[in-house]
């Protein structure tokens, strides 16, 4: 089976900036202005999110879904994740052969970062669940 990554959505984003109003401010040289904080907030904000699309990094703790349309077929392949750094995984959901929604169990599954970049994959001596090869079977939440 090929790439089976279908995309993913950001469910829970953090409110935050990656800094502090007071550090953009002293960088322009704007100490003690004020008046234009929302909208240097809002360019804060769009250069995040430019950043956090183009390299598939999270800057800020947030909660990812990424959807995949089925498991691998090689139990020795895993299900690279596309947000870094991944803190941990929440849940690996996926539409079984009947249809039904199914949670596998995380005692079947390990994690390792390669590179920096994070993946799901059997344990020894496990197999990957019987899932159907429809698009967004698999649903990986996790936070990264």
């Amino acid at each position: 089976m090929a790439d089976t990554y279908q995309g993913y959505q950001v469910t829970t984003a953090n409110a935050d900036l990656p800094i502090t109003m007071e550090m953009v401010r002293t960088h322009l040289r704007l100490d003690d202005i004020t008046s234009e904080d929302l909208v240097i907030q809002s360019y804060v904000q769009a250069a995040a999110s430019y950043i956090e699309k183009m390299y598939g990094v999270a800057l800020l703790t947030q909660t990812i879904k990424e959807y995949h349309a089925g498991f691998p077929a090689d139990d020795n392949i895993g299900i690279n994740l596309r947000i870094s750094p991944v803190i941990s995984i929440t849940s690996v959901k996926y539409i079984d052969d009947n249809g039904a929604e199914q949670t596998w169990s995380n005692t079947l599954y390990t994690t390792g970062i390669v590179r920096q970049t994070a993946f799901v994959i059997p344990k020894h001596n496990q197999s990957w669940p019987k899932s159907q090869s429809l698009p967004n079977s698999v649903v990986i939440e996790y936070q990264a």
